[in-house]
Protein backbone atom coordinates (compact mmCIF):
# COMPACT_ATOMS: atom_id res chain seq x y z
CA UNK A 1 0.00 0.00 0.00
CA UNK A 2 1.37 3.38 -0.98
CA UNK A 3 0.47 6.11 1.54
CA UNK A 4 1.19 9.78 0.90
CA UNK A 5 0.77 12.62 3.39
CA UNK A 6 0.73 16.04 1.73
CA UNK A 7 1.44 19.19 3.77
CA UNK A 8 2.25 22.82 3.15
CA UNK A 9 0.75 26.26 2.56
CA UNK A 10 -2.72 25.46 1.19
CA UNK A 11 -2.02 21.76 0.49
CA UNK A 12 -2.91 19.04 2.94
CA UNK A 13 -4.28 15.53 2.95
CA UNK A 14 -3.66 11.82 2.78
CA UNK A 15 -3.90 9.36 -0.10
CA UNK A 16 -3.97 5.57 0.06
CA UNK A 17 -3.03 3.83 -3.17
CA UNK A 18 -3.97 7.03 -5.00
CA UNK A 19 -7.35 7.43 -3.30
CA UNK A 20 -7.94 10.57 -1.21
CA UNK A 21 -8.84 9.94 2.43
CA UNK A 22 -11.89 12.19 2.01
CA UNK A 23 -13.21 9.73 -0.61
CA UNK A 24 -12.71 6.63 1.54
CA UNK A 25 -15.78 5.27 3.32
CA UNK A 26 -15.69 3.99 6.90
CA UNK A 27 -15.64 0.32 5.83
CA UNK A 28 -12.58 0.99 3.66
CA UNK A 29 -10.93 2.87 6.56
CA UNK A 30 -11.32 -0.23 8.73
CA UNK A 31 -9.82 -2.40 5.98
CA UNK A 32 -6.82 -0.07 5.78
CA UNK A 33 -6.55 -0.02 9.57
CA UNK A 34 -6.63 -3.84 9.77
CA UNK A 35 -4.00 -4.08 7.03
CA UNK A 36 -1.75 -1.61 8.84
CA UNK A 37 -2.17 -3.51 12.13
CA UNK A 38 -1.10 -6.72 10.41
CA UNK A 39 1.91 -4.94 8.91
CA UNK A 40 2.83 -3.54 12.32
CA UNK A 41 2.72 -7.08 13.78
CA UNK A 42 4.97 -8.33 10.99
CA UNK A 43 7.35 -5.45 11.63
CA UNK A 44 7.45 -6.29 15.35
CA UNK A 45 8.46 -9.86 14.49
CA UNK A 46 11.37 -8.68 12.36
CA UNK A 47 12.34 -5.94 14.83
CA UNK A 48 11.60 -2.92 12.65
CA UNK A 49 8.81 -1.78 15.03
CA UNK A 50 8.50 -2.20 18.78
CA UNK A 51 5.79 -2.60 21.38
CA UNK A 52 6.63 0.81 22.83
CA UNK A 53 6.10 2.45 19.43
CA UNK A 54 2.64 0.89 19.33
CA UNK A 55 1.79 2.07 22.85
CA UNK A 56 2.81 5.62 21.96
CA UNK A 57 0.11 5.65 19.26
CA UNK A 58 -2.48 5.87 22.06
CA UNK A 59 -3.33 9.13 23.81
CA UNK A 60 -1.64 9.19 27.19
CA UNK A 61 -3.63 9.89 30.35
CA UNK A 62 -1.09 11.78 32.38
CA UNK A 63 2.41 13.19 32.23
CA UNK A 64 4.68 14.39 35.00
CA UNK A 65 8.17 15.77 35.18
CA UNK A 66 10.39 15.88 38.26
CA UNK A 67 11.44 19.32 39.38
CA UNK A 68 14.95 18.09 40.29
CA UNK A 69 17.40 18.75 37.49
CA UNK A 70 20.51 16.59 36.99
CA UNK A 71 23.58 18.60 37.95
CA UNK A 72 25.68 16.86 35.28
CA UNK A 73 23.47 17.05 32.19
CA UNK A 74 20.64 19.43 33.09
CA UNK A 75 17.98 16.83 32.28
CA UNK A 76 15.16 15.70 34.55
CA UNK A 77 13.10 12.53 34.85
CA UNK A 78 9.63 12.42 33.31
CA UNK A 79 6.88 9.81 33.35
CA UNK A 80 4.03 9.24 30.91
CA UNK A 81 1.00 7.21 31.95
CA UNK A 82 -1.46 5.24 29.80
CA UNK A 83 -4.68 3.53 30.94
CA UNK A 84 -5.56 1.35 27.94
Amino acid sequence: MKIIKTEGCVAGGWTFDGKDLLDIHQAEEFEIFNYLCLKFKENMKDGSNSLTEFIELFQYDDYERDENVCSQCGDCVSRTYWEV
